[in-house]
């Protein structure tokens, strides 16, 4: 279960757990995984599991996976009951799930649940980032870092709130966050730190959001459909998957404000630049991936296309076109752009690195 390193056959067993509902008087869930290779995943299923019928009967899991789950309050989420020990929790330094449901869920009755405003899960995450390098390197954010936290939270949140206003669903525009450090050691190897983060939104998908930008960048987008449709994916979804990967570049919006002020429009770039950053910078040999699905696209953002470069100097744009020569005039590699067999009607971003504690070394006055 991994959008980061198996997206098409993740999508398809959470899929195939929704089929079931249809002719299953009963369901044994059973977590298999020996560690969690990826948050996502149990994200999206715990909203899949909430609009389902009670019709899980148990089922079996890894101590691992127990641990995570619980440390998480993912097995609250999922309504699993999973065997807690007294040392539980050795070994993984969560950051528990925080999320927003809209007025009119079976839930909810005011439109923010749990009162938890952006700010808020910004601090929470920073603490447990703090934690987590703590942990790794004696270090913690700076203020840059600070900063950067506060407007990857900010801006992916907002996004998916807008998001969700463009459609009639009452649903649309909710939101779960949740990620982990967990210690790890392979044999009789040395210690590893591997973390993962994922934020999941439900409504419209980026590339339905996308499709509503102003003049010029409509036409510029159009223009990129047209050139590469024949290189991506399938006939029918080619131009959804290349919208994808046109909305992550900087300065795309669908503000008319925005856009004509040339502000905004940097969100999903900021988070890539967060995920390198923490991830060996984005070097070549770090152990990092970023899923983003949305739709039936998945892109996948892993060395070399971690993240977005700014070709025309420090003050321009940064791009990712997901091929060598970093243009747009050449298509994205079918390696980074997956198509899915079934459709996310939201967008999830899940990143999954290990700590290179090298490099945090060399970076203890840098913001990471």
């Amino acid at each position: 279960m991994s959008f980061t390193h198996n997206p098409r056959e993740t999508m398809n067993r959470i899929g195939q757990l929704v089929d079931r509902e249809r002719d299953a008087f009963g369901i044994f869930l059973d977590f298999h995984d020996t560690y969690c290779l990826d948050v996502g995943p149990y994200l999206l299923l715990s909203l899949v599991k909430k609009a389902m019928p009670p019709m899980f009967l148990g089922g079996e899991i890894s101590r691992s996976m127990s641990k995570v789950l619980n440390a998480l309050e993912l097995d609250q989420e999922l309504g699993i009951a999973v065997p807690v020990g007294e040392e539980m929790h050795k070994d993984v330094f969560p950051f528990p799930v925080h999320r927003r449901r809209t007025a009119g869920t079976s839930d909810s009755d005011t439109r923010y649940l749990d009162a938890q405003s952006h700010e808020k899960v910004a601090r929470n995450l920073q603490a447990a980032i703090d934690e987590w390098l703590g942990v790794t390197a004696g270090q913690q954010l700076n203020a840059r870092g600070r900063r950067n936290v506060l407007r990857l939270v900010t801006e992916t949140l907002d996004n998916a709130e807008r998001h969700g206003d463009l459609s009639e669903n009452p649903d649309d525009g909710d939101w779960i966050v949740a990620g982990f450090m967990a210690r790890r050691q392979e044999d009789d190897g040395p210690e590893y730190y591997r973390c993962h983060l994922a934020f999941l939104s439900a409504g419209t998908t980026i590339s339905e959001t996308i499709s509503t930008t102003p003049e010029p960048t409509r036409s510029k987008m159009a223009e990129y459909v047209r050139k590469h449709r024949r290189a991506v994916g399938s006939k029918s979804l080619s131009a959804e998957h290349l919208n994808t990967v046109f909305a992550l570049q900087d300065g795309v919006t669908r503000s008319e404000v925005a856009a004509r002020e040339k502000r905004n429009g940097t969100g999903l770039q900021d988070i890539l630049e967060f995920y390198s950053d923490l991830a060996a910078g984005g070097a070549e040999q770090a152990d990092a991936s970023l899923a983003i699905v949305s739709g039936r696209t998945c892109v996948l953002c892993n060395s070399p296309y971690m993240h977005g470069v700014r070709q025309g100097g420090d003050d321009s744009e940064r791009e990712l076109w997901f091929n060598p020569d970093n243009s747009q005039e050449l298509p994205p590699s079918n390696r980074n752009v997956i198509e899915l067999d079934r459709c996310l009607k939201g967008t999830l971003i899940s990143m999954a690195f290990t700590l290179d504690l090298d490099y945090l070394e060399r970076t203890v006055d840098r913001a990471n």
